[in-house]
C-alpha cells in the first residue's frame, strides 16, 4: 500500500489547514535561507559547511523524485519535503560549535541548556536542535496538528535505532513522516558510497568532521587501520542493531555502521532504491577489500553477508 493511502489523515489535515503553494515554497525558502546563514562562518575545512546545505536541497528534489512511487499528491508531496530538507538544520548548530564560531541570530540554540534531553550523542541530539531551528520558521503552522507531526518526525530522525510509536507521543503520523525522513536520508547517503569508500579527501574530512576531539589525543583515530575497531561492533553485533559512530575508532568501523542503515529502511520499497542504486553493495565491497588485512573479521563479515537474502549485498549492481 502506498503511503499516501497508508496515511489518509496527511491529506485531509493539510486540506483543512488549507497552506498554499506559495506558503509551501516560503517556508521551503526560509529553510534553506537558514542553512546558508549557519554555514557562512563555518571555515572551508568543515565538511559540513558546503555538504549538509546541498544535501538538503537535494533531498527536497528527492521526495519529488519519489512522489510517484509513495503515491503523493503535490500538498503531501511539499509538506513531505519541509521535513526531509529540514532535518539536518541541527547539524549546521554542531558543526559551528565544533569550529568555534557562532552566526548572528541564532541564541536559542547556541544557549538552550535549559532543559534535559533524552538523547545520548550529537548524533542523536541535532534532530532536537534542527526542530529549535524549524519551529520559528514554520510559525503558526507549528501549532496545528501537521505541524505538531513534523516536528515529531524531524525530532526524532536522529535516534540511532527506529523511533517507536510511543517516542512519537502516540502518533502514528508522526512516526510514519519520520520514518520516510529516515528513508530518503538513508537513500541519499548510500549515493554517495563511492565518495565515502575511494575519495582519500572526503574521508580525511569525514575524520575532522567526526571526531575531532578523539584525534587530538589520538592521530590513528577514524584512519582505515584494515579492521573494524573496535571489534565488538563486528563480532557482538547483528549487522541490525546499529552503533554509536562517536565510539568508532577506526574509519572501517564508520563503514560499518554506514553499512548498518541499509537494515534500518522503514518502507521496503525505499530499501530497493537503494540496493538498485548500488550504494549499499560498494561499501559492502569496500569493508571486504580493507577487511583482507584482519581475516578472522573479513570471514565473520562475509559470512553474515552471505547469509542475508541469498547474498544480495554482495552483488554489486549493474
Amino acid at each position: 500500500m502506498k503511503f499516501r493511502e497508508q496515511y489518509p489523515g496527511f491529506e485531509r489535515t493539510l486540506a483543512a489547514i488549507g497552506l498554499t503553494r506559495n506558503a509551501f515554497e516560503h517556508i521551503q525558502s526560509a529553510i534553506f535561507d537558514t542553512y546558508d546563514r549557519l554555514a557562512a562562518p563555518l571555515p572551508e575545512s568543515s565538511k559540513w559547511k558546503h555538504e549538509k546545505p546541498k544535501h538538503a536541497r537535494k533531498a527536497l528534489t528527492e521526495v519529488c523524485a519519489f512522489a510517484e512511487l509513495l503515491g503523493l499528491t503535490e500538498p503531501l508531496m511539499q509538506y513531505i519535503a519541509l521535513a526531509c530538507s529540514a532535518h539536518d538544520l541541527g547539524r549546521m548548530v554542531q558543526a559551528n560549535k565544533r569550529a568555534s564560531t557562532r552566526p548572528d541570530g541564532f541564541d536559542i540554540v547556541f544557549e538552550d541548556d535549559r532543559k534535559p534531553i533524552p538523547y545520548d550523542d550529537n548524533d542523536e541530539r541535532h534532530g532536537y536542535e534542527s526542530v529549535l531551528l524549524l519551529r520559528p520558521i514554520l510559525g503558526l503552522f507549528a501549532e496545528t496538528d501537521a505541524g505538531v507531526w513534523l516536528l515529531g518526525a524531524v525530532r526524532h530522525h536522529s535516534r540511532k535505532a527506529n523511533p517507536t510509536l510511543e517516542m512519537c507521543g502516540g502518533s502514528e503520523e508522526s512516526l510514519a513522516l519520520c520514518g520516510i525522513v529516515r528513508d530518503i536520508d538513508k537513500v541519499l547517503g548510500f549515493q554517495d558510497a563511492a565518495d565515502y569508500t575511494g575519495n582519500p579527501e572526503r574521508k580525511a574530512k569525514e575524520r575532522l568532521q567526526n571526531w575531532p576531539k578523539q584525534i587530538e589525543t589520538d592521530l590513528a583515530w577514524g584512519t582505515e587501520l584494515g579492521r573494524v575497531d573496535p571489534a565488538e561492533f563486528l563480532t557482538a553485533t547483528s549487522l541490525e542493531v546499529p552503533i554509536d559512530r562517536q565510539k568508532c575508532r577506526s574509519y572501517e568501523a564508520y563503514m560499518l555502521q554506514f553499512l548498518k542503515w541499509f537494515f534500518g529502511f522503514v518502507r521496503p520499497e525505499m530499501q530497493e532504491v537503494a540496493l538498485n542504486e548500488g550504494g549499499p553493495q560498494i561499501v559492502a565491497a569496500y569493508l571486504l577489500r580493507q577487511l583482507e588485512a584482519t581475516p578472522e573479521q573479513r570471514e565473520q563479515l562475509h559470512v553474515m553477508l552471505k547469509t542475508y537474502r541469498n547474498g544480495v549485498l554482495l552483488r554489486l549492481a549493474t
